[in-house]
Order: structure tokens, then C-alpha cells, then sequence
């Protein structure tokens, strides 16, 4: 009797251990499946890329939750404008993780999208536009953009260009003519008929460097030292000085040609003299250039500037020149004559002026000494004459201006400059010619203030 009790005893506790443990589980079961709290999205769904079938509501917030900080360590978001850049941290933007969901479950395919801090997004545009353009950016086309690209996460890197952004007022294009320079030659130039079609459509990329050395040299043309590479390096150069490009190197001949206005002269040679400018912008531009007329024309063709960058002589002065005495045995007391006569040598200071499409300046600053020295005048006398030579007078060989020291381009700072060879070829000819000899004695008028041994603000000199 009492085993028959025991055993019953223990079948009614096994019987209800496996009831319990069987409710747990199947409770547990059916909760998950058929609770209101624990809803499941439907077969076959999705947000954006991110595959969330038969998951909870809050399963699915977790994966996209953790997507979207993946996507923030990841994510690289610029706003450009012209030169400028600045980045916009990814923490000032959001996602509606939770309109997304409820979309996928509606529909079965969710849209994850994102929004920017209008009040951050606005700081960095303040930060990029100067003031007087700020009320022509329209924001919230650019903010649109922005957002666009936040969808569904699929762009880690994202760029916006301020300037697609402008209304009419400053509207520009990729099309427009950013500058335009022309000179006219004095007879035809078969080298600009030649070099002309190499450089038109030629691109200088973003944030890329020019070269005319380089130019030629990657299309296979050899550089030719003469009034046409003059023309053609003098042109570009009067065209980049019209946009934000920054110089990296630029000298000028020991003549100004009549062609070239004061300012705007560039010489390169094959050897080390070169015309190097950067483009500073997020954005790039190409070079028109055409030879027709005897007139070189180059046009930069690009977006607009902003402002009005002009090139101007705000100082010439002039240079007289020594007059130097050699001596010849075969002539008479008061025989002298001219051998080569003398010709004023010049010195032209030019500002770069930035002015406001409105015509107001916004900033003006140095940005050469162009020196060309004089020719001297060579005279030759009677030897018996020698002791009538004045004695020099000192020049002052402290140079006029250093060159300007780059804070981008350090490798350019300290360009060098030729000195005038004229005295020292002078000088140094034979001693001895037709008998005489010579004496290195010039006369230095007194209005000659300036030394031959002058550098160039960010330029320097060529033969």
C-alpha cells in the first residue's frame, strides 16, 4: 500500500515538473509569436540594405541603430566653396530609425533617412561665405542635397559645392569664362600656330598644378626660346593673375617686348625658367586657347569668381644709364664717339586689388617689382683722356624687396634672380683691342637711386 502511494506520489510531481517546464517553454514560444508587445516584422523585409525579416520591432531598431553608428566612425561630410573646405561632423546628423521600421513593416522595403543640424550646417557656411554673399546661398536646396545622399547609408563621403548653390545674382557655371588675356603680335608666329591647339581644352584639375615647362614637354614640344614663347607665357600669366590661382614661379626678361603691357611679363626658357601656378579650388578649369590675326588670346574657362582680381601699376620710375668710357690709344684728344647708346631702364610696382562684384575693395596688396635695368652707354675716348673720368659714386646694393615667403609652398620661397650682365660683359672683354685697352670707370647719373642687383618680389630675371 504504501508503495503504491509512493509511486503515485511521484508520478503526480514528474507530471507536474513537465507541466511546468513545457508551459515556460510554450509560454515563452507563443509570447514571442503571438504577444501584442513582441510584433514581428513580415517575411522578406528590409531598410534600405539592411535585411530585417521576421525580426522584433525592437531587434530591427537594434541592427539599424548599430548601422548608423558604423556608418557616423566612417562617414567624411565636406561643404566647399571655391579654395575653402570644412568639414561637417557627422554627429550633427540623425536618422529616423523608427519611421523607417514602421514604413518596412507597412510595405516591406523601409527608407532610412537622415537629417542635418540646420543650426551647425548654418555655422559652417558662415565660416566659408564672406558675409556679403551669404544672403544669396540658398540653404535649404543645400541642405536637400545633403540629405539625399544620407539615404539608407549609402555614401560614406559626401562633398557640397557652396557655389552650385547661389542664386541668379551670383550664379555660376562650369562653363563660364573665368578670365580672359590676349596679346597682339607684330607679325605672324609660327610657334603660336603650333603651340596655340596643344593648350586649348588643356585642364588644370582641382587642387592641381600648371606648368608650362610641363606642358610642352608631356606633349612633345620643344620649347623654343623667342617673341613667341614670350607672348605665350605672358599671356597666361596676364590670365591666371585675374583668378585666386596662387603663383608658384614667374620671372621676366632683362627687356620689356612693346607687345607686353608693364606687369604682365613672363619669361621661361628650356633650362630652369619656368611659369608654375596652383589651383586652389575644389573645382576645375580649362584653358581656351586660339592664335588668329596675329592676336594670342587665352580665356579660363570655369566658374566664375567671386570677386574681381585686377592686376595694377601703381609706381614706375625710371632708371638712367651709366655711361661707361673706354680708351684707344689711336685717338685724338677730344675724339670720342658713342659705341652703343644708352637706354632708361624701369621699375614697375604692381598691386593686386580684389574688388566686390559691386566694385567695392575688398583688399589690395604688393605683388611685384618689376625691374628692367638700363642700357649703358659705351663711349670710347683717347687714351690721353683717362684722368677726366669721374670717380663712381657707391650704389646701394641692398635689394629693393625680398621675395615674399610662401606658407603653402615653402619649397618655392627664395626664387632667385640673374643680375645684369652688361657691365661684367663690358668689363671683362680683351684688354687689349686695336692697341688701346679699357678702363671700367662708368659715370653714374645722379638720379640713378636704384641698384641693378634688385630681387623681384615673387619673380625673377631672364635673359
Amino acid at each position: 500500500m504504501n508503495r503504491i502511494l509512493f509511486f503515485k506520489t511521484w508520478l503526480l510531481l514528474c507530471g507536474l515538473t513537465a507541466f511546468f517546464l513545457s508551459f515556460s517553454y510554450a509560454g515563452s514560444w507563443a509570447f514571442e509569436h503571438y504577444g501584442v508587445l513582441e510584433e514581428r516584422l513580415p517575411e522578406q523585409t528590409s531598410v534600405g540594405e539592411v535585411n530585417v525579416s521576421n525580426d522584433r520591432l525592437s531587434t530591427a531598431k537594434e541592427k539599424l541603430e548599430e548601422e548608423m553608428i558604423q556608418w557616423k566612425d566612417r562617414a567624411s561630410i565636406s561643404i566647399v566653396f571655391y579654395e575653402k573646405r570644412e568639414l561637417l561632423s557627422s554627429e550633427f546628423v540623425s536618422f529616423h530609425i523608427e519611421e523607417a521600421i514602421q514604413e518596412a513593416q507597412q510595405q516591406g522595403k523601409g527608407t532610412l533617412e537622415g537629417e542635418v543640424s540646420r543650426k551647425e550646417a548654418d555655422r559652417v557656411i558662415e565660416r566659408l561665405v564672406p558675409a556679403d554673399i551669404l544672403p544669396f546661398v540658398q540653404r535649404d536646396a543645400l541642405y536637400r542635397f545633403i540629405e539625399e545622399q544620407l539615404v539608407d547609408l549609402q555614401k560614406v563621403s559626401i562633398e557640397v559645392d557652396i557655389s552650385d548653390y547661389l542664386t541668379e545674382t551670383y550664379a555660376v557655371s562650369a562653363e563660364d569664362v573665368a578670365a580672359v588675356a590676349s596679346i597682339q603680335s607684330n607679325e605672324p608666329l609660327l610657334y603660336l600656330q603650333q603651340w596655340a591647339p596643344v593648350l586649348n581644352d588643356m585642364v588644370i584639375e582641382a587642387k592641381g598644378f600648371f606648368s608650362l615647362q610641363g606642358v610642352m614637354e608631356e606633349n612633345g614640344e620643344a620649347i623654343v626660346e623667342g617673341d613667341a614663347l614670350r607672348i605665350l607665357s605672358s599671356a597666361l600669366y596676364q590670365a591666371f593673375v585675374q583668378s585666386n590661382f596662387q603663383l608658384i614661379e614667374r620671372h621676366i626678361g632683362h627687356i620689356l617686348p612693346p607687345e607686353i603691357e608693364p606687369g604682365y611679363d613672363a619669361y621661361v626658357n628650356r633650362n630652369e625658367m619656368d611659369l608654375k601656378v596652383y589651383n586652389p579650388n575644389h573645382h576645375s578649369y580649362r584653358l581656351k586657347v586660339s592664335y588668329e590675326g596675329n592676336e594670342l588670346s587665352v580665356a579660363l574657362i570655369g566658374k566664375a569668381f567671386i570677386y574681381d582680381y585686377r592686376l595694377e601699376l601703381t609706381e614706375e620710375r625710371e632708371i638712367q644709364p651709366e655711361r661707361v668710357v673706354q680708351f684707344s690709344p689711336t685717338r685724338r684728344s677730344g675724339d670720342r664717339q658713342v659705341l652703343v647708346l644708352g637706354q632708361t631702364g624701369h621699375l614697375y610696382t604692381m598691386y593686386r586689388t580684389v574688388y566686390r562684384l559691386t566694385g567695392e575693395e575688398v583688399e589690395s596688396e604688393r605683388w611685384s617689382e618689376d625691374y628692367y635695368p638700363p642700357q649703358h652707354q659705351i663711349e670710347e675716348w683717347s687714351l690721353k683722356e683717362q684722368d677726366q673720368v669721374p670717380p663712381q659714386p657707391s650704389v646701394d646694393p641692398t635689394p629693393l624687396n625680398p621675395v615674399p615667403q610662401s606658407p603653402i609652398f615653402p619649397e618655392a620661397n627664395g626664387a632667385s634672380f640673374s643680375e645684369s650682365p652688361i657691365r661684367e660683359a663690358e668689363w671683362n672683354q680683351n684688354e687689349e683691342e686695336e692697341g688701346g685697352f679699357q678702363v671700367g670707370e662708368p659715370f653714374h647719373s645722379e638720379q640713378n637711386e636704384v641698384s641693378p642687383n634688385h630681387a623681384l618680389e615673387g619673380a625673377s630675371k631672364g635673359d
